[in-house]
């Protein structure tokens, strides 16, 4: 039986890092902030055009494309959504968070292209919790 291992470290600047993106009609915004946030956590790569990460298959080191559940994932480390409601009662604007839009993921997977995600190494040390 093999055994896929993703090698993880402690990352609390990530955590401490955290951004908050307000989620509403600008798409563009809220992915273009969404891969800046993504960038901040040091452990993902750009590889022929798809965000990868570093895994082990049983002690042998590897790539594999990022699955979209992982991305969710590590969206949800780097970024708090939130979205702007208004009372129909009262009128008061209040913020809540929001789970990770399902478009932002599909959109920032699908781009191409990441500014501030490094291409991929021949040996990597990094890894992603």
């Amino acid at each position: 039986m093999l055994l896929l291992t993703i090698h993880t470290e402690s990352t609390p600047r990530a955590a401490a890092a955290r951004r908050t993106i307000v989620v509403d009609t600008n798409e563009r915004r809220v992915n273009t902030e969404s891969i800046e946030a993504l960038a901040t956590l040091g452990c993902l790569y750009k590889r022929n055009g798809q965000l990868v990460e570093r895994i082990d298959f049983g002690g042998i080191l590897g790539v594999r494309v990022v699955p979209y559940a992982r991305l969710r994932h590590l969206l949800s480390q780097a970024v708090e959504y939130v979205q702007h409601f208004t009372s129909v009662r009262t009128g008061a604007e209040t913020k809540r968070g929001v789970h990770v839009p399902g478009w932002c993921a599909r959109a920032v997977r699908a781009r191409g292209e990441w500014p501030g995600i490094p291409p991929f190494p021949s040996t990597s040390e990094r890894a992603c919790r």
